[in-house]
């Protein structure tokens, strides 16, 4: 169904298809992986470029986001026949929290970058570009300075957000032959009738779909600044945070101790100069406008600014 799949993605125009599964069993029969091998190469053929999944063994990491030592898990070497570009993904447990993405890992000496930003990568190689010359040279702000690796995921919404399409929808015809003609119940107990299982794929010409599961079963989501999220849809924020280079900056942390000496100095002079309620009120009003000041950096300017150590020293 997979290998299926990819070949209606390519007959719609569909510019990058990304595989948030890890096709790296070996199956029962090797049929099923020269399916999805040949519909790679079906898709190649129609322009649409198929990206697979890879995961590297971060628990081994020798210096920075470079390993030596470890493992890397990817696709069959059926599939990888069909010479299919390769994206890391996250191997973090669930309920992780996933506020960054690592945008590029080296693993004995060669670059695996992250789905969100191969496709990136793509893009801007595309436009006539140079990426791999300097991964972080168009505009893409690392989490700290001097540290290209990782950037901040700026997520635009909750669990949901980005449009979400059942892979049941794709397949009318299994649909018909489950339900016929009549609408049935689903699991959630409401009506599946037969012009909700036609789904038009071309609206998605010269997009990108990832594919991925959305089953609490299978431990693919994390925690957000929006609550938890489907490891397939944290990926596809990633790259909305780069395509429209909404990225967040981290404040220097020259200017965390500034702040800590400066509230610290603050909380000294209200306490030495005034009397106890005025020194209160002065307190409080200093406080407030404070956490007004980080908010409002971060919702003008997506500056992240030190929260618990200047508080906590005033």
């Amino acid at each position: 169904m997979h290998a299926e799949l990819i070949r209606r993605l390519a007959d719609a125009g569909v510019r990058y298809a990304v595989f948030d599964i890890l096709f790296s069993t070996e199956p029962w029969d090797v049929s099923e992986d020269e399916a999805v091998r040949d519909s790679i190469l079906y898709a190649q053929e129609k322009g649409t470029e198929v990206i697979m999944s890879c995961a590297i063994d971060l628990s081994r990491i020798t210096s920075g986001l470079t390993a030596d030592i470890g493992s890397l898990e990817r696709p069959t070497d059926t599939i990888m026949e069909a010479e299919p570009l390769l994206a890391s993904v996250n191997t973090l447990p669930k309920l992780s929290y996933k506020e960054f993405e690592t945008a590029l890992f080296t693993f004995a000496g060669q670059r695996y970058y992250s789905q969100a930003t191969q496709i990136y990568r793509l893009e801007i190689n595309r436009e006539g570009g140079h990426f791999d010359a300097d991964p972080f040279a168009y505009g893409i702000t690392p989490v700290r300075e001097g540290e290209a690796g990782q950037f901040f995921i700026n997520y635009s919404g909750p669990d949901g957000t980005v449009p979400r399409v059942n892979l049941a929808l794709l397949f009318p015809e299994i649909l018909e032959q489950s339900f016929g003609e009549s609408a049935e119940e689903d699991s959630a107990g409401g009506q599946i009738s037969q012009k909700e299982t036609e789904y038009d794929l071309s609206r998605h010409a010269g997009g990108v779909v990832f594919v991925g599961s959305t089953a609490k079963a299978d431990n693919d989501y994390f925690m957000t600044p929006f609550g938890q999220m489907f490891g397939v849809e944290t990926n596809a924020q990633a790259l909305n945070t780069l395509i429209t280079s909404d990225f967040i900056h981290l404040a220097n942390p020259r200017l965390t101790v500034a702040l800590v000496v400066l509230l610290a100095l603050l909380a000294w002079a209200f306490a030495a100069n005034m009397r106890p309620l005025p020194s209160f009120v002065a307190f409080t009003v200093v406080l407030i406008a404070y956490e007004a000041l980080i908010v409002l950096a971060f919702v003008k300017g997506n500056l992240l600014m030190p929260f618990t150590y200047p508080s906590v020293t005033f």
